[in-house]
């Protein structure tokens, strides 16, 4: 007996009553306290008088069954959950363990008191349920869930759930219980009073008052509905951040115990860790409403044709993404004090003053307002404000406003959101005066420009009427000289030969120079006479023809292909020209005995054929000059009419090509042209 007792007791050390109980069902012995009864108050009791009566026909259904069936094995216990009464009235959820004694008409009865489990299961469940709450990222369906949670472990009918914003420091007060009423959500400026509230969340320490009267208050105590005289008030701290403060009160005196302030406590992680994810979530999920509207504005203000509907589109829009009561853009009118003004407002009477805009239009960056500095512009429902300048490349074109009922409306991160509307409606406003100047200045140059091709067609008649009636009484003279120099209307002196000589040289100069004025007008990049073609077959051609022409000249001319270009798309006429003009002058500024070279190479994507001679050079400052129409170098051979670079220039650029030059007084030029491959 003893033996089978030890064993009982090393395995049931957490028992709360061990009893000898007949298989009658009264209790014979008592070993370890029992139901907070003496032993001589239950000895000879039976065990019916201790269930509760609702409990009791279950449990002797389960005790006659187990004693008719297994009545002598000791082998076999019975294991039931009831409900017990308590000396003092309590009824107490039990384990109850029976344990036949071997040889005896008795079992060893191990009763143990589960209602900590219970509440323990409980706990779980709570924190369990609070969890899955997490997982929706609703911060008011948390505070749901924790409130009916914990209202099945302990009186709630005073109860607050208060979300602290650090930034602004103030603490709203959701799913506020003054007994069986709920009171509406209330926000309250922790920096302008001190309450147990702000004592807690300062200190991160939890505060458990027994007896407001009597206990020790830290600070001052505050009411918000019926006034309680004990409480409860948990800080909700998660990643070294509080986040809000839980507080569950009572009209009562001592009325939370240590299990339910740990209770509180092991609650108050995993929900400071709820609302902290529903914050990230919520303010994600604002942003990217924010970021969407903010697409949306761009899109919408780009192709608004006037300064009217783009303000519109901004200011309605503001007014819907900050859900303000107004918000209006004044816009600078040029040449004149006054402004524009686009208000988006929730009120058909509201009103921009002149004294309002002049109070923002000094602005250099986003600021935000509190009640205290706009009370003079606004009425009282104006709470808050932020303003943003309308800058667009260094010039303030006017100022945007958003205003708020709330007190607290704005904060650090809309600044950079404003700033981006305000800088995207400054550069669209900025681009639509550009593009009405631009059209402006399109209008003018298009009228300019038909002006010109009226100017260039009259030009162009001018010179072809012009060359026809030089050229024909030219032809005649050169027919009439070329007659008389043969003898066909007379003999003549030899003085009088040599006179027609210089006659009929100058006639050819003069139709040079009207073929060569004809041939600059025709140039363009479409008459062009395009062909591919292999541009060193066509420079050595004209190597070859320049050596037969200038064979009576004691001067070389040297050709030297470096390197091959791949055929071309090029006008072979017009660059045969190129270069017979290119090698002529020269030739004509060389010295007797002197060497003209000609070089082709190919550089990059250009073709490029190069002339030097070993002449007099060009001076710097006239360089820039060389390819003018009609220009001739000073104090250098006169000869010509100095058309020809420019013809050379022209029909080089008609390629898409360029031409350079070079020289140094003394040593020669070099004229480079560069055809693109």
């Amino acid at each position: 007996m003893a033996q089978i007792l030890m064993e009982h007791l090393s395995q049931n050390s957490n028992a709360e009553s061990i009893l000898i109980v007949g298989y009658d069902g009264y209790i014979r012995q008592v070993i370890a306290t029992a139901l907070g009864y003496a032993p001589s108050e239950i000895i000879g009791m039976p065990l019916s008088y201790f269930v509760v009566p609702q409990a009791l026909e279950t449990a002797l259904n389960q005790w006659q069954n187990f004693h008719q069936h297994q009545p002598n094995s000791s082998n076999t216990s019975l294991e039931l959950y009831t409900t017990a009464t308590h000396k003092d009235g309590r009824s107490i959820p039990v384990y109850a363990k029976f344990t036949p004694l071997a040889d005896r008409n008795e079992f060893l009865l191990i009763v143990r008191n589960y209602q900590e489990q219970i509440r323990q299961h409980e706990r779980l469940q709570i924190i369990n349920d609070i969890a899955l709450a997490i997982s929706q990222l609703d911060v008011e369906q948390i505070i749901s869930v924790l409130y009916e949670r914990i209202s099945e472990l302990m009186e709630t009918k005073h109860f607050f759930m208060g979300l602290y914003d650090e930034q602004t420091q103030c603490i709203t007060l959701r799913h506020v219980y003054d007994g069986d009423e709920r009171l509406p959500d209330y926000t309250i400026s922790l920096s302008k009073q001190s309450s147990l509230s702000r004592w807690v969340i300062e200190n991160r320490q939890k505060l458990v008052i027994q007896d407001i009267e009597h206990d020790y208050l830290p600070v001052p105590s505050e009411n918000y509905g019926t006034r309680t005289k004990s409480g409860v008030f948990i800080p909700l701290v998660v990643y070294d951040q509080v986040v809000g403060i839980m507080s569950v009160q009572s009209q009562k005196t001592n009325a939370f115990t240590d299990e339910d302030v740990a209770m509180l406590e092991s609650l108050a992680s995993p929900t400071a860790l709820a609302i902290y994810n529903a914050r990230l979530y919520n303010n994600l999920q604002r942003q990217l409403y924010q970021v969407k509207a903010l697409h949306q504005l761009a899109e919408r203000i780009t192709v608004a044709d006037d300064p009217e509907k783009i303000t519109k589109v901004v200011v309605a829009t503001l007014t819907d993404i900050f859900e303000a009561h107004f918000s209006f853009i004044a816009l600078k009118k040029e040449a004149e004090e006054n402004f524009h003004i686009t208000t988006s407002s929730n009120e058909r009477s509201f009103e921009v003053s002149l004294q309002i805009i002049t109070q923002f239009l000094e602005l250099k960056t986003a600021q935000i307002f509190n009640q205290q500095e706009i009370s003079e512009l606004f009425d009282s429902r104006t709470h808050s404000l932020i303003a943003a300048p309308l800058i667009s490349r260094q010039s303030h074109l006017g100022v945007l406003v958003v205003g708020s009922t709330h007190p607290l409306a704005f904060e650090n991160t809309h600044l950079q959101l404003i700033e981006i509307v305000a800088a995207q409606t400054a550069a669209v406003l900025e681009n639509w005066h550009l593009l009405m100047s631009a059209r402006a200045t399109a209008e003018k140059l298009s009228a300019a420009y038909h002006e010109l091709k009226e100017l260039d067609q009259l030009r162009q008649e001018l010179v072809d009427n012009v060359s026809h009636e030089l050229r024909s009484p030219l032809s005649y003279i050169r027919a009439y000289v070329g007659l008389m120099a043969v003898g066909e209307l007379g003999e003549i002196t030899r003085e009088q030969a040599e006179a027609l000589k210089i006659i009929d040289r100058k006639t050819d100069n003069m139709l040079r120079l009207i073929n060569d004025i004809l041939e600059v007008e025709k140039i363009r990049p479409e008459t062009l006479q395009r062909d591919i073609e292999d541009i060193t077959k066509i420079v050595q051609q004209v190597h070859q023809s320049a050596q037969i022409a200038y064979m009576t000249r004691n001067v070389a001319i040297v050709l030297n292909i470096e390197d091959k270009p791949p055929e071309m798309n090029i006008d072979t006429l017009r660059i045969e020209q190129v270069l017979q003009n290119l090698i002529s002058n020269a030739v004509k500024f060389s010295p007797d005995g002197g060497t003209v070279t000609i070089t082709m190479i190919r550089k990059d994507n250009y073709a490029c054929i190069s002339v030097s001679d070993q002449g007099e050079g060009i001076p710097e400052d006239k360089l820039k000059r060389i390819f003018e129409r009609f220009y001739r170098v000073p104090g250098i051979s006169q000869e010509g009419i100095g058309i020809g670079l420019s013809i050379v220039k022209q029909i080089v650029e008609a390629h898409g090509g360029y031409v350079t030059v070079e020289s140094t007084v003394g040593k020669g030029t070099t004229f480079s042209v560069f055809l693109p491959i």
